[in-house]
């Protein structure tokens, strides 16, 4: 035993010609900060290269501590090296620079940036991001392939986790309340004039008893989807459920309600029931309330209202409201 550190020598029996290499004599406080690392780093390769250092500052030469910390004397004598020339920063490992990203940092903001919106924003008929459709947009976007597990690894690094959404139901705006007052009162004005027939156009469920495919109508039902860690995002979810759908037109001011029922809220079904309302009255001038959902501004809607859009005889028109 040797000094205040307790090791206990092998001495070497091949022959071996011991090699006298020790460091220049250390500080007290710099020897107090060596002990604190051999005995309470967190790691062991760093406790160990402070062993290395006290212990050739005990006068051990390279065999000796070789024989003590079982390591080559090409690693002892490199690290005693290190040490002299850089201090305690010579015993830390540099940075392992590796191969250079495939991603810069402006892909990976765009990326960041997609799973911010839905895929149909990139005109793709789902409402969900999942790894292999991330894969496939890359690959068109940026022409790079990634495995499902390295694209895994980056979108947590990205700083997003799967997370159960919070469904809500859509309520309109105090702004958009009162625009659509506005647009209601114009058209009753005319209506109570004589100059048109006035409905409130919308469609409702005739069951509860089944769950109705909301996309149907552009709104999703997910289970789960791609959010940023620690936020839970809103999915706008109408309050209609069902498999049959009454479609209905409602005159405020006659009382009168023409309904036609189909098994779902389509864009073909909305322009069965305006052919339907023509048909009822071929001659008036007709005027249809209705929201912004997607069958109701469907280009074969648009196409049938603009060819019943004859200014010297019937008129037929729709008002949406968004």
């Amino acid at each position: 035993m040797k000094g205040y550190l307790y090791a206990f020598l092998v001495p070497p029996s091949d022959g071996r010609t011991e090699r006298k290499r020790t460091i220049k004599p250390l500080p007290e406080p710099e020897k107090q900060t060596l002990l604190e690392m051999y005995r309470n780093h967190s790691e062991s390769r760093m406790r160990e290269r402070a062993h290395m250092v006290l212990l050739s500052n005990q006068g051990y030469n390279i065999n000796e501590i070789c024989s003590i910390v079982y390591r080559t004397e090409n690693t002892v004598t490199a690290w005693l090296n290190a040490y002299e020339n850089k201090g305690f920063l010579g015993l830390y490992d540099q940075p392992i620079t590796g191969r250079p990203p495939r991603l810069n940092q402006e892909q990976l903001y765009q990326i960041a940036t997609w799973l911010d919106n839905s895929p149909r924003k990139e005109r793709y008929q789902q409402s969900n991001w999942t790894l292999k459709l991330i894969r496939h947009h890359l690959w068109m976007k940026f022409k790079i392939h990634f495995s499902l597990s390295h694209l895994w690894d980056i979108v947590h690094t990205l700083g997003f986790t799967v997370i159960r959404p919070r469904h809500r139901t859509i309520v309109p705006t105090k702004e958009q309340i009162l625009q659509a007052l506005g647009k209601i009162s114009h058209h009753l004005e005319r209506a109570m004039s004589g100059e048109i027939r006035f409905f409130y156009f919308d469609e409702t469920v005739a069951t509860i008893l089944f769950f109705r495919h909301s996309a149907e109508r552009g709104w999703s039902t997910l289970c789960c989807c791609w959010a940023r860690r620690g936020t839970r995002p809103d999915i706008p979810m109408p309050d209609d459920h069902g498999r049959l759908y009454v479609f209905s037109a409602a005159d405020p001011l006659r009382g009168k309600v023409h309904y036609h029922i189909a098994p779902s809220p389509g864009k073909e079904y909305v322009l069965e029931f305006l052919k339907q309302m023509r048909k009822r009255y071929p001659t008036d001038r007709l005027v249809f309330l209705l929201d912004n959902s997607k069958p109701h501004k469907a280009y074969i809607v648009k196409q049938f209202v603009e060819e019943e859009c004859i200014p010297d005889s019937a008129e037929l028109r729709m008002v949406i409201l968004s």
